[in-house]
């Protein structure tokens, strides 16, 4: 059995592992304000084109588009938002244990990140620990 695996680094975390975070409001509110638009487009658009009762199919595939539009919002966000974060991950991977990861909107990617960060800063606690412990029986 591995001294460090990840259940035990995730167990004692030094970053509390919060997907939802007051630092995140502003990327969750612009994407829900792009949400909120392209719903009204798409009501818009589709008041004018239904003048009366829409079909079964008409209903159905408003909200299939609806839906397709949902998801382009939330994959380019996510990879807005990976774009914003590759810079403090490639820090990280070099060894900047500080690496100033931005928050995001998503929570998945901000929980991902809080889990990475914690993890590095337990295994970096552990190799200076090690080292000691090495040092000290070396003498």
């Amino acid at each position: 059995m591995k001294r460090n695996s990840e259940r035990d680094l995730l167990n004692r975390a030094d970053v509390p592992l919060r997907p939802f975070r007051p630092q995140n409001i502003p990327a969750y509110a612009a994407v829900l304000a792009a949400w909120l638009v392209s719903a009204g487009v798409i009501a818009i658009l589709a008041a004018r084109r239904f003048d009366g009762k829409p079909t079964t199919f008409e209903f159905w595939a408003l909200a299939l588009v609806s839906v397709m539009i949902g998801i382009a919002i939330m994959f380019t966000a996510s990879l807005l938002n990976l774009r914003k974060m590759k810079a403090g991950l490639t820090r990280l991977a070099e060894g900047d244990v500080n690496s100033r990861i931005p928050p995001v909107w998503c929570p998945v990617l901000t929980a991902a990140t809080q889990a990475v960060i914690s993890c590095v800063r337990r295994l970096e606690k552990d190799r200076e620990s090690d080292k000691i412990h090495k040092e000290r029986s070396e003498r």
